[in-house]
């Protein structure tokens, strides 16, 4: 069986006898829905684990509630 195998921008064909050939496996197709500048623009209004940057105020800083160390004077989750 010939087997067309693609490999960076040019494509190579190999030859497999069928008694030793389980499968072929093949990529899943990923649907991309946004790139670029549509893509930054979503991450930064939806930051994981972290305030929004419009929730932010720019004279204070956020301590995330996972940094928050016992004993620690800084309130846990919120900005001061």
């Amino acid at each position: 069986m010939d087997i067309t195998l693609k490999i960076g921008t040019r494509s190579e064909t190999v030859q497999v006898p069928e008694a030793n050939l389980q499968g072929i496996l093949t990529p899943n197709e990923v649907p991309v829905a946004l790139t670029g500048e549509a893509e930054v623009r979503r991450a930064l209004n939806e930051p994981i684990r972290a305030p929004r940057r419009e929730d932010c105020h720019h004279h204070q800083r956020y301590y995330p509630p996972h940094a928050h160390m016992e004993g620690d004077a800084r309130p846990a989750g919120r900005a001061v």
